[in-house]
């Protein structure tokens, strides 16, 4: 079945966002510095749709990067 061009679009601007997330590995030089990066471009790529939980600055920022990260891996397999 073929899938239709939205879907397709909408998958590919997934893939973008994960791929420009992952970057704050390369980018960070701590963990905190990593973990910001992936969420700021989680942020601007998913708009309102992305929402922090309440509890999110009392996390670690081991935590918060094992969060980030899959969502990253969520994103990225997006069939």
């Amino acid at each position: 079945m073929k899938t239709p061009k939205n879907e397709e679009k909408y998958k590919s601007n997934f893939r973008t966002i994960a791929n420009v997330s992952a970057l704050g590995e390369i980018f960070g030089k701590t963990e905190k510095e990593k973990n910001d990066w992936k969420l700021r471009m989680i942020k601007a790529g998913l708009g309102e749709g992305f929402i922090i939980p309440d509890d999110w600055d009392q996390l670690t920022e081991k935590d918060k990067g094992n969060r980030l990260d899959n969502i990253i891996k969520f994103l990225k397999d997006t069939k």
